[in-house]
């Protein structure tokens, strides 16, 4: 219960679980109440931004990139079109963000450089699908357009780059590669050389071997008599 000090001051008091029977000041009240406030609105943006790349991707299954809007996306979503450009300048920027978080975690490096790099890129070829290249090469078309880079780069392997490089960089560390190895560009060849080959329609089954011995030991590439080629 509260004192006569407390009433004299002219505020007031009631019972507060929180407080354990403690008093608590309109100021209190008010403070905590807009607390609570806050944290169910960041709760409930969250929850929009997931809702609302969840409905992109749905979308992009059903509709493709051309004809998906960002209207519709909204709609889908459950928000206002203002929501989505509240975090989104464009339908580009949405897409690839909606594209790359898509994308699995890469695999938990193990310490063994040659294994670790393998994984990484057989994760890249399963992410490599059809939709998803039919869906980069309609955006490709967009940023190529975006004279004010505002939609950002596009990189559709962007979710595991940060991993890929520690782990490079790891590996350098222990000496398993050259001190100064560029992280960025080794990743570079290994998933440009697979989306390319995706795009042309070329098999990706029998290349990972291949660029890992290319990449790591800088073992000239040689023809499968199979396929007559890398």
């Amino acid at each position: 219960m509260c004192g006569h000090q407390a009433l004299d001051r002219g505020a007031w008091c009631r019972y507060s679980p929180a407080k354990q029977n403690g008093c608590t000041t309109e100021e209190d009240a008010i403070t905590t109440s807009s607390e609570r406030e806050g944290r169910a609105g960041r709760r409930r943006s969250q929850e929009s931004h997931q809702a609302i790349l969840a409905a992109t991707r749905e979308l992009l299954e059903e509709v493709g990139y051309y004809r998906l809007t960002v209207e519709g996306v909204a709609a889908r979503a459950g928000v206002g079109k203002t929501t989505v450009y509240r975090w989104w300048p464009s339908k580009s920027a949405l897409v690839l963000e909606a594209v790359d978080a898509e994308r699995a975690d890469p695999p938990e490096p193990t310490g063994d450089v040659r294994a670790d790099i393998r994984a990484a890129m057989e994760a890249t070829r399963e992410h490599l699908r059809a939709p998803l290249v039919t869906t980069l090469l309609a955006l490709a078309g967009d940023l190529l357009q975006d004279a004010s880079g505002e939609a950002g780069h596009a990189d559709p392997f962007a979710a595991g780059r940060t991993t890929f490089e520690k782990m490079i960089e790891d590996a350098a560390a222990r000496g398993d590669l050259p001190p100064d190895v560029d992280a960025g560009l080794l990743q570079d060849v290994y998933a440009g050389t697979l989306l390319y080959r995706v795009l042309c329609r070329r098999p990706t089954d029998d290349v990972v071997d291949k660029l890992l011995t290319l990449l790591l030991d800088g073992s000239t590439p040689r023809r499968s008599v199979e396929s007559g080629s890398i």
